[in-house]
């Protein structure tokens, strides 16, 4: 059986994992379902090996990773394409009972294919047996499939030299899309795409625009205190050329201080909803289209969140069944409030310390470890 895969690629490889392939990028998806690989199936290059299998796991729910390749001078031989929670990691314990996601769920399935002589790539092994859930209303969210267009980067690229903000960039893209299900790619790779480009600019005087410095002394004391002080230069470009640069602290708990900053009458929970969306001088009608706009922002991050819990587990910190249990069944999020009150449970000792008939009394206490924090 052989494959002619005629598309037309668009060369960008800045979402690509791993590996020397330079994943290709149709425009649109093939909405054409995928047979599963056979043994045997022919392909023209690795890169077509790696799309097929990309599509077809972006078609059954699943992301994929280039887990290995082989090279005879400096020309790939063999490749190994596997499922995005292929294998098992290493886990390094930093802190035991506050563990970190991980996306390794030891996953058996994966393809293999080698190179013929006539430069041909055949399939030699396909497993298809997963371990963990699979979701292709959500797998388009996994890294593999996500891309940042040239359109993307050009706009990011023109509001960032007009000082316009990473939040109204974003949003402005995802307005000329069509909202966040039509998105090839999330904020943070705008974050990523960005934070790459950018050194130590100069503006048009050659004066330094933004720059992040840290000494020695500033890394120790990081270190040893947790504090952070940002110096935002981005309102610098305004209307009247009046520079604002304000100076926002980080306090112990990860806390953003704005010295300087205004109170409002409202809650703290709805300044949080509304950031970046509404101000004082917003009329009533631009807050019915903006109030639209953070609602979908919100359902946006609370799918974001799902995905992350589909795509990652966070490891037990017991043995115990009803943990286990647990973790299967809760989100992300959700078990980790579970493992705090276990953990909870852990530090603490009951002792009876007297009974009447029917009225038991019981002592609680916590026990507290020298170093724990």
């Amino acid at each position: 059986m052989e494959f002619d895969l005629e598309e037309k690629w668009v060369e960008e490889a800045d979402n690509q994992e791993n590996g020397d392939l330079e994943e290709p990028a149709s425009e649109e998806e093939s909405v054409e379902k995928l047979c599963p690989p056979e043994v045997h199936m022919l392909f023209n290059s690795d890169v077509e090996v790696h799309d097929y299998y990309r599509r077809y796991g972006l078609q059954n729910g699943f992301g994929i990773m280039i887990k290995n390749t082989r090279k005879i001078e400096g020309v790939n031989t063999y490749l190994i394409v596997a499922c995005h929670r292929y294998g098992y990691s290493v886990r390094k314990v930093v802190d035991s009972l506050n563990p970190k996601p991980i996306v390794k769920s030891n996953c058996k399935a994966r393809l293999c294919a080698k190179r013929l002589v006539d430069d041909k790539w055949r399939v030699t092994q396909f497993d298809n047996d997963h371990n963990h859930s699979l979701s292709s209303s959500k797998v388009y969210r996994i890294r593999c499939n996500r891309k940042l267009t040239k359109h993307a980067k050009r706009s990011l690229n023109l509001c960032d030299e007009a000082g316009i903000p990473m939040n109204k960039s974003y949003n402005a893209l995802v307005v000329e899309h069509g909202g966040h299900e039509n998105m090839t790619f999330n904020k943070k790779d705008c974050e990523n795409y960005m934070r790459t480009i950018r050194s130590i600019d100069l503006d048009d005087e050659n004066r330094i625009k933004n720059l992040f410095w840290a000494d020695a002394r500033c890394r120790e004391a990081y270190r040893e205190f947790g504090d952070v002080v940002t110096f935002d230069t981005i309102y610098l470009t305004n209307k009247y050329d009046m520079p604002f640069a304000p100076f926002v602290g980080v306090n112990h708990h990860g806390q953003s201080i704005l010295l300087g900053m205004s109170t409002t009458q409202r809650s703290e929970s709805m300044n949080a909803f509304f950031d970046d969306y509404v101000n004082a001088k917003t009329s009533l009608r631009e807050f019915l289209g903006q109030y639209d706009n953070a609602l979908k922002d919100k359902v946006e991050k609370e799918v974001a969140a799902d995905t992350r819990s589909l795509s990652t587990t966070i490891p037990c910190v017991t043995r115990h069944v009803l943990e286990n249990q647990f973790q299967e069944v809760y989100t992300n999020d959700k078990f980790k409030e579970f493992q705090k009150e276990m953990i909870n449970v852990m530090y603490c000792e009951c002792a009876l310390l007297q009974s009447d008939e029917a009225i038991f009394d019981y002592q609680v206490e916590e026990i507290q470890y020298v170093g724990d924090s």
